[in-house]
C-alpha cells in the first residue's frame, strides 16, 4: 500500500506509520457494507477500492500524533481518518458527475458506470 516516496521518509520518526495506514485500509474497505440496494453501495465502494495515495487519512494521523495522541491506538484516530477519505472520496464522485468524467484513478469513474442519479 505505502507506494510514496514520503512514506520512506515518515517511516524513519515513526516506524508503525504504514501498519497504522494498513489498518486504515482494512477499515476503510470495511465502512462501505454489502447491503441494499446493491447498486448504491457498489457505486460507494468503487473509488474506495481502487486505492489511492490516502494523503488525506495519512495527514490526519500525522497531525493526531503531533498535537492529541495521549497513547491511544490507531484505532481511536482511525475513524476520523476514514471519514476524512470517504469526504474526499464523495467530492470526487461529485466533480466526476459535474465534469461528465469517464476515468478516475484509470477507471472508470462512478458517473460512466453507474450514470448521474447513482452517482448523486
Amino acid at each position: 500500500m505505502m507506494r510514496e516516496p514520503l512514506w520512506d521518509k515518515i517511516l524513519t520518526i515513526k516506524p508503525d506509520f504504514q501498519d497504522e495506514m494498513e489498518y486504515v485500509e482494512q477499515e476503510l474497505c470495511k465502512s462501505i457494507p454489502d447491503a441494499t440496494p446493491k447498486t448504491l453501495y457498489d457505486a460507494a465502494r468503487h473509488l474506495i477500492m481502487t486505492g489511492g495515495k490516502r494523503i488525506r487519512p495519512a495527514l490526519t494521523i500525522l497531525a493526531y500524533d503531533a498535537v492529541e495522541n495521549k497513547g491511544n491506538g490507531i484505532d481511536y484516530i482511525a475513524p476520523v481518518a476514514n471519514a476524512v477519505e470517504l469526504i474526499h472520496t464523495a467530492t470526487i464522485i461529485h466533480d466526476d458527475t459535474i465534469d461528465q468524467s469517464f476515468l478516475r484513478r484509470g477507471v472508470e469513474s462512478v458517473n460512466a458506470k453507474w450514470g448521474p442519479n447513482t452517482a448523486i
